[in-house]
């Protein structure tokens, strides 16, 4: 079903979602119309709102009844998790709205990292406490190294299955007064380049 917008134009969809898998570079698609007015429409601009977007149209006059589409691009990079944009056609036309195309694209990461941060109480006893680091995709990963950047506490990595899960254990040296740690972590996937993180670590 077509969704009509101002002057004439009728999109199949406004709204497009994605899923870019681990790895993959670019995410691409196709917002399609038609000029279902009397008269031709010019479109004057395609924006985005990201550098990361690129929105291109064919041509600019469309003849009654005539279609075309807005082909865009969107570069992963190194995002992961949900990311969202939106793509504003302006038409050359007295009072005319601009219409506003929404691209979610779903980013799939190589592997996940729960949690993110560990804590103590002041005083309790400094156990280590682990964040573990599992694959979420066919490609082997190996954590190669768990550095924090501030002493006053360490990490060390176990294996708990090769390519796939791995613990990084964290242990302060003490949790007598508050404080706060960061520790970079190395990880490599086999057939792309090793990606560098950071994990943290309070005692509060």
């Amino acid at each position: 079903m077509l969704n009509a917008s101002p002057a004439g134009l009728a999109w199949d969809t406004q709204s497009i979602q994605l899923v870019a898998e681990p790895g993959q570079k670019e995410a691409r698609t196709l917002f399609h119309f038609r000029n279902t007015g009397a008269v031709p429409i010019k479109i004057a601009s395609v924006t985005t709102d990201c550098d990361c977007t690129i929105a291109e149209l064919g041509k600019k006059i469309y003849r009654p009844t005539e279609q075309g589409d807005i082909n865009v691009a969107f570069s992963v990079g190194n995002r992961t998790g949900v990311s969202e944009k939106t793509i504003t056609v302006t038409i050359d036309e007295a009072g005319a709205k601009p219409v506003q195309l929404h691209l979610r694209v779903d980013i799939r990461a190589f592997f996940s990292i729960e949690p993110r941060m560990v804590w103590w109480a002041v005083g309790e006893k400094p156990a280590p406490k682990s964040i573990v680091i599992t694959s979420q995709s066919p490609r082997l990963i190996r954590v190669v190294a768990a550095k924090p950047t501030y002493p006053g506490i360490g990490a060390r990595i176990e294996t708990v299955e090769a390519g796939k899960k791995y613990n990084v254990l964290l242990e302060p040296a003490a949790t007598l007064a508050r404080g706060s740690f960061s520790i970079e972590l190395q990880i490599d996937i086999i057939g792309e380049k090793s990606q560098m993180l950071h994990a943290f670590a309070l005692v509060k």
